[in-house]
């Protein structure tokens, strides 16, 4: 590695990361900080990075954790600051939130539940009172409301408080839009073919929600810098399924102003039933995030992944498909073969399996549309997270199965013996404005008889949408 070189730089959101290069270079070793730079004061979200050993296959092992009635979509954090990944997962034929506290083997402890709304349909986390915990925000359809778990840091979390979200809310994505350093949420409103905007009161409140206008039928959001001109940029998908059979999808990108507002939303044509959206990036050549959507049933239960290109100030390119598996319900963006370049992951939940996408790291993908058979899940699996929930350096995927009632998880297998990275997961906590974390070191040992070099340093970490 060119000892001269500037250190590369990791984006996520507002928050970034600096490896400097003469640290990579020396033997074995690498040091990485955080700093939060976000204009207007407050406090990042957790700021965390698997660290692993790159393979060149991928098999699973499934397990299941019992879960609530009507289990329909995860998310991952450490509740209870052990080091540890745990997961909440929203329960719709019982109105509650399961949290499983995990083991750090992918085991978990039996489910605590949590009244939510009515038809709780999905969830994320996020520190909403600035304390430093990770909280949960729940979108509940029927009662056309978000519920806000506060955590109390341990694993617990205080009873709901519920706050307007819009009409039949279907998701919900949390991101600073107004640059006043607290957390706000966005929420799709299929019925009305808008979002609403509670802004945050950075006490765990929200106010009344602005709105803005969409493509038809909205049903899933993601959150990102698309122009990098630090403000929050919104994604939606817009599925087109007020009837059936539904038409074709689109992506409406609505660039943000920076007040908690947006500009006029610009529809790029997707495919039938588009219902899910993330956003990463993939091209190494550039650092403008990229879009990924699914697409349910393009050919009769069959379905595809779309990849739109940023081609700069709020364009995007035709978006390339990739064939999917049957009735696919979400995707997830991550580095699940630990080559330094990220890939995606479908849920088919026909199927009850994954499609891996292996990211050739110029907006390609090698795998062109393959569904993977070590990587199968029971039941009906309908909502799809990732993390490394048995601390072994590579990511796993949970997914909530509203058949079984339970949590899948589908753990790769271990990396070779005689390559160990130590440790394997970097946490840095909630970084204070202008403040630069710790030093933490990652070591790698290499016990086999084969000499190592280092391929590639990439400064993307895996995304959660």
């Amino acid at each position: 590695m060119d000892q001269n070189a500037p250190p590369p730089t990791l984006y996520y959101g507002l928050v970034y990361a600096s490896i400097s290069a003469s640290d990579i270079a020396k033997p074995g070793t690498a040091t990485i900080q955080v700093k939060n730079d976000t204009p207007g004061g407050g406090y990042s979200n957790v700021v965390s990075f698997p660290i692993g050993v790159s393979k060149t296959s991928l098999t699973g092992v499934i397990s299941t954790a019992p879960s609530g009635n009507g289990a329909s979509w995860p998310a991952v954090g450490d509740f209870n600051k052990d080091g540890k990944l745990d997961v909440a997962s929203v329960n719709i034929s019982a109105n509650t939130v399961s949290v499983f506290l995990g083991n750090g083997d992918a085991t978990f402890q039996p489910h605590v539940d949590y009244p939510a709304g009515t038809q709780p349909w999905y969830i994320v986390t996020g520190d909403f009172n600035g304390d430093g915990n990770l909280d949960l925000a729940v979108a509940n359809k029927a009662s056309n409301n978000v519920s806000i778990l506060l955590g109390n840091g341990n694993g617990t979390f205080q009873p709901a408080t519920n706050f307007a979200a819009g009409n039949s809310p279907t998701a919900v994505a949390t991101a600073d839009f107004n640059h006043d350093g607290k957390l706000d949420l966005i929420v799709p409103n299929p019925p009305d073919n808008t979002i609403s905007v509670p802004l945050g009161n950075g006490d765990g409140t929200f106010g009344t929600p602005l709105t803005a206008a969409t493509g038809a039928y909205p049903v899933h959001v993601a959150v990102a810098d698309l122009d990098l001109d630090g403000k929050m940029d919104v994604e939606v998908a817009d599925e087109n399924c007020a009837t059936v059979p539904c038409g074709i999808g689109s992506i409406s990108v609505l660039r943000g102003k920076g007040d908690g507002t947006f500009k006029a939303k610009h529809d790029f044509q997707s495919n039938t039933a588009t219902n899910f959206v993330a956003v990463a990036t993939f091209d190494a050549q550039d650092i403008l995030p990229d879009i990924v959507a699914v697409n349910s049933q393009v050919f009769n239960t069959y379905g595809t992944v779309g990849y739109f290109k940023n081609m700069g100030r709020g364009s995007f390119a035709t978006p390339v498909e990739y064939t999917t598996g049957q009735s696919s319900t979400a995707v997830v963006v991550g580095d699940f073969n630990n080559d330094g370049k990220l890939d995606m992951a479908v849920l088919n939940r026909e199927g009850s399996n994954l499609t891996l996408e292996f990211s050739n790291s110029d907006g390609t993908f090698g795998n062109n549309g393959i569904t993977n058979s070590n990587f199968n899940f029971f039941g009906g699996p309908s909502g799809m997270a990732v993390g490394d929930f048995n601390n072994d350096g590579q990511l796993d995927f949970v997914s909530s199965d509203n058949i079984d009632n339970e949590l899948d998880i589908l753990t790769q297998q271990t990396a070779p013996a005689d390559v160990t990275l130590n440790p394997t997961f970097l946490d840095f906590g909630v970084q204070p404005v202008e403040q630069v974390s710790p030093t933490q070191k990652v070591t790698l040992t290499n016990a086999g008889g084969t000499t190592l070099s280092i391929s590639s340093i990439r400064g993307k970490p895996f995304a959660i949408p």
